[in-house]
């Protein structure tokens, strides 16, 4: 696995939802100050699964353009606990300066939508390093 490659790319995919978030805070005046998660409503947190998953299928594609990487299932599982890790050390980064930061994180940690996001990252990474393994295979077989 080219990690130095797959951390530029997590790093774009973590900015990607940052940004579009703010975006739509302000042109439908969202409030993004919620400290406790379970005040997000279902939709929410649905909408933002949604969202991770089509952000790490896009990298995740992005990641295994080059043809010197190899997709497998197994590379696409590292790949996506590469963005499960790289993802909590970066929301543990952004909540530390806030007073309630563990309080915020805990409560965000707690609920279920939040695993179903890691659950969402590890599937959708490894499907498609699967997929693109036996694409591949198929494409060699035939020429």
């Amino acid at each position: 696995m080219n990690y130095k490659r797959g951390l530029k790319i997590i790093l774009l995919m973590l900015l990607t939802p940052f940004v579009l978030s703010i975006t739509l805070s302000l042109a439908f005046d969202i409030d993004l100050a919620v400290t406790d998660a379970s005040e997000l409503s279902n939709t929410v947190w649905l909408a933002a699964n949604l969202l991770i998953i089509l952000v790490t299928a896009i990298g995740t594609l992005v990641y295994f353009k080059p043809k010197e990487i190899k997709p497998t299932l197994e590379i696409g599982m590292k790949f996506g606990l590469l963005i499960i890790l790289f993802g909590i050390v970066s929301t543990i980064l952004a909540f530390i300066p806030y007073n309630s930061g563990l309080k915020i994180f805990g409560s965000y940690f707690s609920q279920p939508f939040f695993w179903s996001a890691f659950l969402s990252v590890f599937l959708t990474s490894s499907l498609i390093g699967y997929m693109k393994s036996h694409s591949e295979s198929r494409v060699n077989e035939m020429s």
